[in-house]
Order: C-alpha cells, then sequence, then structure tokens
C-alpha cells in the first residue's frame, strides 16, 4: 500500500474546487427551477396554456350553443320577431348548457346582424349563415377622441350663411378596428360614410366605436353660423301725411333682425314709388338708395303728384331678405296756390244783455296741403270790416286752439262786436273770415213803484 502525502497547497486546491462545484451546482438548480416555472405560469407556460384552453373551449361550447339555436331553431326568428329575452327564454330550455346564457345580452346592430355578449364578455355575430365569435369586451376599446385626432370642416366657413352646412369629419386614427359615428344630440348615432348637412345651429359630435359595440369619449364642434330667420319688419315713421311737388317730406326708418347675424345696414336699400304692392326682395327694383345708418332719416320729395310708398329691403348678414312697405301713402299735390276754405263760424245768439257772454264755434279746413293750425288766429272787435290777411294786427292776435274752436264773446258796453278769423294752410295760403255781428244790449229802467203794506199812498 503506497501512502500518497498530499502537500498544503494541493489540500488547498481540491478544497476549492469542492466549493465551486457546489456553488455551480445551485445556479444550475435554480435555473431549472426559474424555467420549470416559467414553462408552467408564464405567458407560454403549462398555466397559462391551461387557461388559454379552458377559454377557448368555454369559446367553442357558446359557439355550439349559439349554431344550435341558429341550425335547429331557425335564426330568422332573432331577425324577424326581434324580443331577444323571449328567445332565450323559450328556445335554450333544450340546451344542456342554458346556464351560460343567464347574463348574457343580446343586441341588434341592424337587421342582417345580432351581437351576443356573454357573461365572460364573449362576443359572437350572428347573421341568417354564419355565427361567429369576433372579441372579448374591454380587451382593445376605442381611444377617446382628442382635438389633435380630429378635424370638422364647415362649408361654407362664412361667418353667416343663410344655407345648411357641410361637415366633413376627419379623423387621424388608423380605422380599420373602428367605425367612426357623428350624433347631432349626442343620443342618436350615425356611422360617418361622407360629409353630412347640418340645418340648424348646435352641437356635432364624434365618436370611435369598434366590433364589440365598445365607444371611446367622443369630441364636439359647435356649429354657430346658420341664420335662417328673416329680418323684422322696418318701422317707417314719416314727419307728416300731406305735401306737394315743391317740398320734401322726412321718413325715419330702424330696421332690425330676428336672427342671430343682425342688420348688414350697408346692404339695406329703399325706393318710394306709387306702388302699393310687394316688388320683392331683388336689389336692383330698390333704385332709391342704400342706407348708412340705423335708424336714419331719408328725404323723399317728389316731382308728380300722386299716392306714394316707402319700400324698405331689410339684408341681415346672412343674407337673408325682408321687404317692407309703409302702411300710410304719402300726398304729393301740386303747388299749393288755394287760399283755404272760410272759416265756418256759429253763434249761440246774436243779441244779449251786457254781460253776458255768446259763445263762437269755429271750424277752419283746407282741400288741398292741408290746414296749418299753428298759424290760424282770431280777433275779436267792432269792425265788420276785413282786416286783411297780411295785417300787422294779426301778429298779437291768439291762435286758434284746434281745427274746431270754441270762442267766448263778451262785453261791458252796448254796441255789436265781430269775430274775425285768419284760416292758414300748410302753403301759408291765408283766408280771412268775419262772423255775423253779436250785438250787446244795455237794459233802461223806465219808472219804479215801492210801497208799505197796510199804509195808503196820500
Amino acid at each position: 500500500m503506497i501512502n500518497v502525502i498530499k502537500t498544503k497547497n494541493e489540500e488547498k486546491t481540491s478544497k476549492g474546487i469542492t466549493l465551486i462545484a457546489l456553488v455551480i451546482t445551485i445556479i444550475v438548480l435554480l435555473i431549472l427551477a426559474g424555467i420549470s416555472i416559467v414553462s408552467i405560469t408564464g405567458e407560454n407556460g403549462i398555466l397559462s396554456k391551461s387557461t388559454i384552453a379552458k377559454e377557448e373551449t368555454n369559446k367553442k361550447e357558446y359557439e355550439e350553443i349559439l349554431k344550435i339555436i341558429g341550425n335547429g331553431l331557425q335564426p330568422n326568428k332573432i331577425i324577424n320577431n326581434w324580443d331577444t329575452k323571449t328567445y332565450l327564454d323559450e328556445f335554450t330550455k333544450e340546451i344542456k348548457k342554458e346556464d351560460k346564457f343567464k347574463e348574457s345580452e343580446v343586441n341588434r346592430k341592424n337587421d342582417e346582424i345580432i351581437n351576443v355578449v356573454t357573461k365572460e364578455k364573449y362576443v359572437y355575430k350572428i347573421t341568417e349563415n354564419e355565427i361567429k365569435y369576433i372579441g372579448t369586451q374591454g380587451q382593445n376599446p376605442p381611444p377617446d377622441l382628442q382635438e389633435s385626432d380630429i378635424t370638422f370642416n364647415l362649408i361654407p366657413k362664412e361667418k353667416y350663411t343663410n344655407k345648411d352646412i357641410t361637415v366633413e369629419i376627419i379623423v387621424n386614427i388608423e380605422l380599420k378596428k373602428y367605425t367612426l359615428q357623428y350624433s347631432t344630440d349626442g343620443s342618436k348615432w350615425t356611422n360617418y360614410e361622407k360629409p353630412i348637412l347640418v340645418g340648424q345651429n348646435g352641437p356635432i359630435f364624434a365618436r370611435l366605436i369598434n366590433e364589440l359595440d365598445e365607444i371611446g369619449g367622443n369630441a364636439t364642434e359647435n356649429i354657430t353660423n346658420i341664420d335662417k330667420e328673416l329680418p323684422n319688419d322696418a318701422t317707417i315713421n314719416f314727419s307728416g301725411k300731406i305735401t306737394n311737388t315743391a317740398k320734401a317730406i322726412t321718413a325715419t326708418v330702424s330696421q332690425s333682425d330676428n336672427g342671430v347675424s343682425n342688420v348688414n345696414i350697408k346692404n339695406c336699400m329703399w325706393i318710394y314709388t306709387t306702388q302699393k304692392e310687394e316688388i320683392g326682395t331683388n336689389e336692383n327694383e330698390y333704385t332709391g338708395g342704400n342706407f348708412t345708418t340705423n335708424p336714419e332719416d331719408l328725404t323723399l320729395k317728389c316731382e308728380n303728384p300722386g299716392a306714394y310708398y316707402l319700400h324698405i329691403l331689410t339684408v341681415d348678414n346672412a343674407g337673408n331678405k325682408k321687404e317692407s312697405i309703409s302702411k300710410q301713402a304719402i300726398i304729393v299735390n301740386e303747388v299749393d296756390k288755394t287760399p283755404p276754405n272760410d272759416a265756418k263760424i256759429t253763434l249761440t245768439s246774436t243779441r244779449v244783455d251786457i254781460g253776458n257772454t255768446v259763445t263762437a264755434t269755429v271750424e277752419v279746413s283746407d282741400d288741398q296741403s292741408g290746414i296749418n293750425i299753428e298759424n290760424c288766429k282770431y280777433i275779436i272787435n267792432n269792425s265788420e270790416s276785413k282786416l286783411g290777411i297780411n295785417a300787422s294786427n294779426w301778429d298779437t292776435a291768439s291762435t286758434l286752439s284746434g281745427i274746431t274752436s270754441s270762442i267766448p264773446i263778451t262785453s261791458t258796453t252796448r254796441g255789436s262786436l265781430y269775430l274775425h278769423i285768419l284760416s292758414c294752410d300748410n302753403e301759408e295760403n291765408k283766408t280771412e273770415t268775419v262772423s255775423n255781428g253779436v250785438y250787446f244790449a244795455q237794459t233802461v229802467s223806465i219808472f219804479s213803484l215801492s210801497y208799505r203794506s197796510g199804509i195808503s199812498p196820500r
């Protein structure tokens, strides 16, 4: 037997190799253990594959149930006689896996497609010829539309329009997985296929929806530039009712709008004409001119006599037009050179005692330009002769109170008084009228007799 004597270095080397081998062995075991765990629990592990397999089995079971319902119990009943709860309650009684439908939802997408959503959120699309699993709700919901994702193009782009707006919706998101929808009330949604026409102001909403009927948050655009309302009737006030070919009349015109765009005063027009009926809204017919302010005073003058009407064409900023016609006609006469009519003077009496009063009722009139009552005067004096229409006495005379006036006549002395009336029309033609005389008498006592009771006169 040979004894091998190891040196100290050799002993150390032997021990070192043993420790390294142990560490390596442990690491290898840990790696193997990790691989085993991953193979069991990882994404492609045994447990995951088992879960997926179970899920796929569940999906297939649902699909088979739906096929039995569809093939054995006529799917057209679902489509044509739609009452999903009654249908499922009635026709799943024969199916052993009917418990699968206890928490399912059945939704009609259109006349040809029905979606069934199971309690596990599996979604199946059912048509008359096919039953297809299309996905699981919540796995890939549509994104919320942000301002940077979407553009609403409004045509026309004018600030105001009286036409329908064409709305083009452009989304910067790939739409293979989604459908773009729009709504004008936020509740009824329609698939967007081409630019749409909108006829009134208000919001327009857009959103994305996927095949599973999952919905993303919507984006909104407000339409504010539609104005289809006609302007209001113009307000027309004249400075008078009668004039002549030598004088102008003033019309004050105010215009307003009933819509959102307001009056475009520079596009508003007028014409002063003998036509009483409507002219229409063709600007070429309004030859009087345009407006510059609102309200505005128009100076109207005609060379020919007649009954004239003022027509106003009011235009708003959206292009809506409204014709307004003055309700009253302005009578334009030839230049009036005819004096007013003689005044009518009616006296309550032509003879009274001194101190009593006679009332004179006076009516003034003119057949052409009309009475200018502010310049009609009266004087009471003792002369039956006319003063003359241009006499200076009229400068300080009293003014009549109206077309019909009551004037008191009284005197403290005996004699006759006369009432002089100066009638003046709007063309400054004048007529003087003198009343009959009113005689004021003085009562004379010829004798008087007095006596005392019981005493005889001597």
